[in-house]
């Protein structure tokens, strides 16, 4: 196979597979993740349950691709910045979430999974983490600044969450003068 053939073959997988993550996104608007049929999910993908089959084992693992998908480009999207303000970022975030509102909306849903509200809670952790460390020129923060790490960033999604559950109702201005509001007042924290 060449260069050409591969690089088809790669965009054709990644076509199948989309169509398929779009089509369980819509049903899951309206059915609950076990309740999906491959005939269903391959009608509205309009792919054929072979192809299904050929990607995917059954619907949890065309789930957990879905899941992984968005961590990925998640975590791609937090840039460390040299100022403290991390609007940028935030906005990032934001626009991602409403890019990707309704995977966002079921898995942050209680319908969802309770492992994705905790994986996002703890990758906003770690990222946050990271960006202090890096502001800080430090490889490690002491206990005290870890504790304060986990309080700031559960605020933070807090906010995302609430933002989420009321379908995006706020701004993203209205959202990130919110979140900058908390970043002020811990900065005399972080920073004393």
């Amino acid at each position: 196979m060449d260069i050409y053939e591969t690089m088809t073959t790669d965009r054709r997988t990644a076509k199948t597979k989309n169509a398929f993550k779009q089509a369980l996104l819509q049903l899951l608007k309206t059915k609950e993740l076990d309740k999906i049929t491959i005939s269903e999910l391959s009608e509205i993908a309009d792919v054929s349950r072979m192809a299904f089959y050929y990607h995917y084992e059954d619907i949890f693992h065309l789930y957990q691709d879905l899941e992984k998908t968005f961590f990925s480009e998640f975590t791609n999207l937090y840039d460390k910045s040299e100022s403290h303000d991390y609007r940028d970022n935030m906005l990032q975030i934001m626009i991602f979430l409403r890019k990707n509102a309704n995977a966002v909306k079921y898995f942050a849903s209680k319908s969802g999974d309770n492992q994705f509200r905790t994986r996002f809670a703890s990758t906003l952790e770690n990222q946050f983490r990271e960006i202090v460390m890096y502001e800080m020129d430090s490889t490690q923060l002491s206990d005290h600044l870890n504790y304060m790490v986990t309080y700031h960033s559960a605020g933070i999604y807090a906010v995302y969450m609430k933002w989420i559950e009321s379908d995006f109702a706020w701004s993203n201005e209205q959202v990130l003068d919110l979140i900058h509001e908390i970043d002020e007042a811990c900065d005399s924290l972080y920073y004393p």
